[in-house]
């Protein structure tokens, strides 16, 4: 399915004709909320009498470090994702997320819109604690590898700010929010 709608943006917007909107030696931030893998919410920020749960909220850096390859430029950079959920009077756990990530924008000379799609790894930071109403009573954490594959897609209302998706296999299903260049 993801295939499938990422080829349909391709062809759509292949019939547009303007400038690339990711340029070699520019900087790229990334500010959002992304759907979590484990617990498949987006951007949540729920609040229940018993369960609350938070994120995942995402920040992504990215330069442009190449001029044109083929038909497009690469990207490097990275991504830091956290999450929060917990159950009144019986457990809480947190997840961070930290990847290093290279992406592909294609130069389908759409005005003000940047395709791209790439490839990320990097580790998890996960801690838990139990408790019996105030009383901790177990605690854990662990470390793992975690990899990413994404396509993405961004548009920007002018030359420095916009908005971004992305769909990927792995750290994370899907993200969205803002995107400012520089």
């Amino acid at each position: 399915m993801k295939k499938i709608i990422l080829v349909s943006l391709l062809f759509i917007s292949a019939n547009y004709s303007n400038a690339q909107a990711f340029n070699n030696k520019e900087n790229y931030v990334n500010f959002g909320f992304g759907i979590d893998p484990f617990t498949s919410s987006f951007g949540n920020a729920y609040f229940g009498y018993n369960h609350y749960q938070i994120g995942p909220v995402v920040i992504g850096y990215e330069r442009g470090i190449t001029e044109k390859l083929g038909i497009g430029r690469i990207g490097i950079g990275g991504l830091i994702g956290q999450s929060f959920e917990g159950y009144k009077n019986y457990s809480k756990w947190m997840n961070t997320s930290v990847l290093f990530r290279g992406a592909y924008h294609f130069d389908f000379n759409i005005d003000k819109m940047d395709v791209y799609a790439g490839v990320g790894a990097g580790l998890s930071f996960v801690g838990a604690e139990k408790f019996n109403n105030a009383t901790i009573t177990g605690t854990s954490s662990s470390v793992r590898g975690e990899q990413y594959i994404f396509a993405g897609i961004r548009y920007y209302f002018n030359d420095n700010i916009g908005v971004y998706a992305e769909v990927g296999e792995g750290f994370m299903l899907a993200n969205g929010g803002l995107v400012l260049k520089f």
